[in-house]
């Protein structure tokens, strides 16, 4: 089973671009914090980690009409490690979060108010032939 839900802030604002196949696709990153404690005197310490996301179709546009950076939002979707060469021949690789529900957990370029608001993509089932 390949499945992660996240809650943080956007990082960015969100760009939003067609596929080659004309499938609209918003990206921005996502800053979760993680909170431990260290040491004998259990001193509380944070680190953020950056997450790549990548919504697409109408929840995407969506995504991109009504979102801004800082705001808070929940995450669920499937990992997917990428590789690729880039034009001078060097190979690259990272791991994005397709991200197939959205919840606006904070003010939204179109709410006044905290609404929570959940958007969920809805995905094709392939059947078995």
């Amino acid at each position: 089973m390949n499945k992660i839900f996240l809650i943080g802030n956007l990082g960015e604002e969100p760009t939003l671009r067609k596929s080659r196949s004309g499938s609209p696709v918003c990206n921005f990153t996502l800053a979760v914090d993680h909170v431990y404690y260290s040491g004998d005197e259990r001193k509380r310490m944070k680190e953020v980690d950056w997450f790549q996301i990548v919504v697409w179709n109408n929840l995407g546009e969506v995504c991109y009409e009504r979102l801004a950076k800082g705001g808070l939002v929940a995450i669920e979707g499937r990992v997917r490690p990428r590789t690729w060469t880039d034009r001078d021949g060097v190979p690259h690789k990272s791991v994005d979060i397709v991200a197939t529900t959205v919840k606006f957990l904070s003010k939204t370029k179109e709410l006044t108010t905290a609404e929570h608001v959940e958007i969920e993509e809805e995905i094709p089932v392939l059947a078995a032939a």
